[in-house]
C-alpha cells in the first residue's frame, strides 16, 4: 500500500505544478479581470467589426446588384458578427456569476480560489492560441468564397470539367468592384473563423469545468438550475451564432429545391448547401449539449449524494404529521400551531431538495434553442420543401 502511495504522489504533484504555472499568485477576481476573448490590443477594435460588416452589406448591391444570395449572406454575417462580439462579455459574465454564486468547488488539491484562477488563465491562453486560430480562420476564408468561382458558367469552363486555368482567366477579367467584394468576403471569413476557434474553445472549457469542479446546487434558486444557468445561457449563445448561417443555408436550400427561377440560377449550390446545412445543424447541437453534459453529470452526482438528506426530511415530516394529529386530538393548540409551522417550513425545503435540477439550463433557454433550429431542421428533412412548393404554387 505504501509503494502505491509513493507511485501516485509524484504524478499528482506534477499535475498541481502544471496548474500553478498559470499565475501562481493569482486570485479568481484578478484572473477574471485579465480574461479576454481576444488579445487586449485586438479586442479594443472588435466592437467595430459588426458595423464594418454592416457597411459591406450595404455596399454589396453596388458590387453584385442582382446577386440576392450574396447580399443575404452578408446580412447573415452581420447578424452573426453582432452575436460574436457579445460572446466575450457573455463568457466573462457567466464565469463571474457561477464563481461568486459559490456553486463550484474544485476536485483537486488546490485551494478553491487558486484552482478557479488557474482554470480561467488556462482558458484565456487556449482562446488565444495562434496556431489553432489561424488554421480555422484560413479554413473559413476558403469556404466563404466558393460561390464566386462556381458562378463561372459551365460553357466558359470548357464543358463539364473544371479547368482551373480557364476559370482564373475569367476571374481575372471581372470588374474591380466584384474582385473587391470577393476579397472583402474572404477577410470577413478570416474574422469569423478566428471567432469560430474561440467558440470551440468555450465549449471545450465548459466541458472541462464539469470535470475539474463539483457543483454545490442551491435548491430553489430563481434561475431554476441551482445557480448554474449562466453556463447554459453561454452555450446557447454559442449555438445561436452557428444557427444564423444555418438558417441562411436552410432557407436558400429550400428555395433552390422548390422555386424554378431560383433553381435555374443557383441549382449548382443545392448539394453544397445541403452538406453545409447538415454540418451547421450538428455543430449547433453539439455546441449546446456536449459542453453542458459534463456539468449535468456533476449535478446528477450531487443530487444522488443529497438523497439521504431528503430521506431524513421525509421521515421528519412523517413524525411531525403524527405530532400534529396527536396535538389536534388532545386540544394542545399551542403545540399544534408550532408543529404546523415546522411542517410547513420543512415541506418547502423538502420539495426544493427533492426536485434539484440536473441540467445547467433555464427552461426558457431550451425553448429558445428549439425555436432557433426549426428552419434548419425543416429544410434538412425536406418538410420545408413540401410547404414551400404548396405556397409558391398558390
Amino acid at each position: 500500500m505504501d509503494d502505491t502511495k509513493k507511485s501516485v504522489g509524484p504524478s499528482r504533484d506534477v499535475t498541481t505544478a502544471a496548474k500553478r504555472r498559470f499565475m501562481p499568485s493569482s486570485t479568481a477576481a484578478e484572473a477574471l479581470k485579465r480574461f479576454h476573448l481576444l488579445p487586449a490590443q485586438v479586442e479594443r477594435f472588435v466592437p467595430a467589426l459588426p458595423w464594418v460588416v454592416a457597411g459591406v452589406t450595404l455596399v454589396a448591391p453596388l458590387v453584385a446588384v442582382t446577386d440576392l444570395m450574396f447580399f443575404t449572406g452578408l446580412a447573415s454575417a452581420t447578424v452573426a458578427s453582432f452575436l460574436v462580439v457579445m460572446l466575450g462579455p457573455a463568457t466573462r459574465r457567466a464565469l463571474e456569476v457561477v464563481w461568486t454564486g459559490k456553486v463550484l468547488t474544485p476536485r483537486g488539491a488546490l485551494p478553491p480560489d487558486e484552482a478557479f484562477a488557474s482554470f480561467v488563465d488556462r482558458f484565456r491562453c487556449q482562446l488565444n492560441s495562434v496556431v489553432g486560430s489561424v488554421v480555422v480562420a484560413v479554413a473559413f476564408a476558403v469556404f466563404a468564397t466558393p460561390q464566386f468561382f462556381l458562378l463561372v458558367p459551365e460553357a466558359e469552363r470548357g464543358g463539364s470539367g473544371f479547368d482551373l486555368g480557364r476559370v482564373a482567366a475569367i476571374v481575372g477579367g471581372w470588374p474591380p468592384l466584384r474582385t473587391a467584394g470577393i476579397a472583402l468576403t474572404a477577410v470577413l471569413g478570416l474574422a469569423l473563423g478566428a471567432f469560430a476557434w474561440r467558440m470551440g474553445v468555450i465549449g471545450e472549457y465548459i466541458f472541462r469545468l464539469g470535470r475539474e469542479f463539483n457543483t454545490v446546487l442551491q435548491s430553489g434558486h430563481p434561475d431554476r438550475a441551482g445557480g448554474t444557468a449562466p453556463l447554459g445561457s453561454l452555450c446557447f449563445h454559442n449555438a445561436l451564432v452557428v444557427s444564423v448561417p444555418s438558417v441562411f443555408l436552410g432557407v436558400w436550400r429550400t428555395l433552390i429545391a422548390t422555386v424554378p427561377e431560383v433553381r435555374a440560377r443557383y441549382g449548382y449550390l443545392e448539394g453544397w448547401f445541403t452538406v453545409l446545412l447538415a454540418v451547421t445543424v450538428v455543430l449547433a447541437l453539439v455546441g449546446f449539449i456536449l459542453p453542458l453534459y459534463s456539468v449535468h453529470r456533476t449535478m446528477e452526482r450531487e443530487r444522488d449524494a443529497r438523497r439521504k438528506t431528503v430521506e431524513r426530511m421525509n421521515s421528519k415530516l412523517a413524525d411531525l404529521a403524527a405530532k400534529i394529529r396527536s396535538a389536534a386530538e388532545e386540544g394542545r393548540s399551542d403545540e399544534l400551531a408550532k408543529f404546523k409551522q415546522e411542517h410547513e417550513i420543512l415541506s418547502q425545503v423538502y420539495v426544493r431538495e427533492r426536485d434539484l435540477p440536473t441540467w445547467p439550463v433555464d427552461p426558457t433557454v431550451v425553448r429558445g434553442y428549439v425555436i432557433s433550429q426549426v428552419v434548419p431542421l425543416l429544410s434538412l428533412s425536406k418538410v420545408a420543401d413540401a410547404i414551400a412548393t404548396r405556397f409558391f404554387k398558390t
